[in-house]
Order: structure tokens, then C-alpha cells, then sequence
């Protein structure tokens, strides 16, 4: 329980980093690829003994490692783009949804399932999302003219097309999120050290190439933004899996998505003064409950 605990902590910071580093950064590229570079030394750190396993064991957290790499590099780059167009509450919301697929991929692949109170705890979770991100539409006014019907309709249209960006978003996390379940069950706990060097290094080759094409200038906040991120992205995956060898991943996932929702939430409001509606309060009482259940 001590690393669940310890991987919702490190969620936030990494989240406040990015809203943070909209005001201050240059070169975003520099600042993922400093952010993947602490997380690969990281990730040597903690590295165990290699000798000891074959070629065969070895393979899988490479190539494996090399495919999620790409992928962490793209979801940072819609997570990023989504707090600045949507806000932090909103993006870490759609974020924490999507580790609801890694719960359905150990149902389907490997048998995981959950107690009845665990499966009405996420299907709270779902629903709180939902009622957070439902608009009641207002009544038209029947005195607005053309310009105002206009700006209504364009506003409209932004709004679904953030909410389609949200959507990738969320799929993104989902596959992510899953990458640790799917090694754990086809890989040694051992190995999870060399899994995440993989998994980092190639999203920082991956970042480094992109920065190297675009030669746009680098500032030092780049590069401190890069390290605030990236410690805390590293630990939040290895507190992760460190909660997956003696949890089920039903309540790892599930709890790690309320946990950081709720603590984001709070920052949101105070920190950067977003504003929640009734609904969004109603989403919150009831992610409360599906956390409550999740864990009993």
C-alpha cells in the first residue's frame, strides 16, 4: 500500500510542472528530452544484475521497453498540449480515466477479476468522469442575433474538438498505463528496472532526434522544467509496478486514478483558481465513494 500511496504522491508534480512550465519554457522538445534523460539515469540507478538472465528473458523488456518508449514520448506530447487547452483538472481527469483500461486488459488477457464492490468502485469512477465532463445546454434566446449565434457555434465546435483530443488523450494513458500490467505478467519483477531503461531511453533518442531536426533554441528553464518532470515520472512508473507485486491491478488502477484526481482537483482550484461547478463537486463525492469501495 506504501507504493500505491507513493505513486499517487508523484502524479501532481508532474501535472503542476506542466501547467508551470507553459509561462516559462522555449523549447518544449528540450524539456521532454531532459525529462526522459533523468528518468533513463534514474532508471540505471536502480539497475539490478543483469548476469544472472538469459538473452530470451533479457529480449522482451527490450523490445517491449523500445515500443511503450514511443508511446510515452506521444501521450507527454498530448498531455502537455491538453493542460494547456483544456486546463489540469480536466486533462489529469480524461489521464487517471484511462488507467480503467488497463483493468479491462487483466480481465480479458489475464483472468484478473475483480470482487463486486471493486467492479461497482469503477464503474463509480466512470460514471463521476461522465457527470464531471457532462454540459447542459442552455435555453436559446430568442433576442440573440446573428453574431452571438455564431460565436455559440464556434464555441461549440471548439469544445468538441478539445473533447476529441481529450479522447486520444485518454487512449494514449490507457496504453501506457497498461504497459506495466502486460510485463509484469509476461516478464520477471526483477527485470522492471531494465524494462523502464528501455522504455525511457528510447522516448529520449526518440525526443532527441525531434530536437535535433528542429533546431529551435534551448533556455535553461527547459532544461529545469525537464528535470522537475522527469524524476517524478520515473518514480510514479517504478512506485507503480513496485505496487503491482503485491496488489491487484483492479485496485492499483482504479485508485491511483481517484487519488490523483482528487489531490489535482484541490490544486487546481487553489493553485490556479479553475473553477468547479456543481456537477464537477457531485463527480467528486462520488469518486470519494468509488475509492472507498476500491479498497475495502
Amino acid at each position: 500500500m506504501l507504493y500505491l500511496i507513493l505513486a499517487i504522491s508523484t502524479a501532481p508534480i508532474i501535472t503542476v510542472a506542466f501547467r508551470l512550465s507553459n509561462k516559462y519554457i522555449k523549447n518544449k522538445m528540450m524539456m521532454f528530452f531532459v525529462n526522459y534523460l533523468s528518468c533513463s539515469i534514474c532508471a540505471l540507478f536502480f539497475l539490478n544484475n543483469l548476469s544472472e538472465y538469459s538473452n530470451e528473458e533479457l529480449t522482451f523488456p527490450i523490445w517491449f521497453g523500445i515500443v511503450m518508449g514511443i508511446f510515452f514520448l506521444i501521450t507527454f506530447l498530448f498531455y502537455e498540449f491538453n493542460i494547456r487547452k483544456n486546463g489540469i483538472i480536466l486533462s489529469n481527469i480524461f489521464s487517471k480515466l484511462g488507467k480503467i483500461v488497463p483493468v479491462i486488459i487483466t480481465l480479458i488477457m489475464f483472468n484478473e477479476v475483480p470482487t463486486r464492490l471493486k467492479i461497482i468502485g469503477i464503474i463509480l469512477s466512470i460514471i463521476a468522469v461522465i457527470i464531471m465532463n457532462i454540459e447542459f445546454k442552455r435555453k436559446e434566446d430568442p433576442s440573440n442575433d446573428c453574431l452571438e449565434e455564431d460565436n455559440e457555434e464556434n464555441e461549440r465546435r471548439g469544445v468538441n474538438a478539445s473533447f476529441i483530443f481529450l479522447i486520444i488523450f485518454l487512449l494514449l494513458s490507457g496504453i501506457t498505463d497498461s504497459s506495466t500490467t502486460i510485463f509484469k505478467h509476461m516478464s520477471v519483477k526483477e527485470l522492471n528496472g531494465f524494462f523502464l531503461l528501455f522504455v525511457f531511453g528510447s522516448a529520449m533518442f526518440l525526443s532527441l532526434i525531434i530536437l535535433i531536426i528542429k533546431h529551435q533554441k534551448i533556455g535553461l528553464s527547459d532544461i529545469i522544467f525537464g528535470l522537475i518532470i522527469g524524476i517524478p515520472n520515473y518514480f510514479s512508473s517504478f512506485f507503480t509496478l513496485k505496487a503491482l507485486e503485491s496488489i491487484p491491478a483492479q485496485v492499483v488502477y482504479p485508485s491511483y486514478c481517484v487519488g490523483s484526481i482528487l489531490i489535482i482537483t484541490i490544486i487546481g482550484v487553489i493553485a490556479f483558481k479553475e473553477k468547479l461547478k456543481i456537477k464537477d463537486y457531485i463527480g467528486i463525492l462520488i469518486i470519494i465513494a468509488a475509492l472507498i469501495l476500491l479498497n475495502i
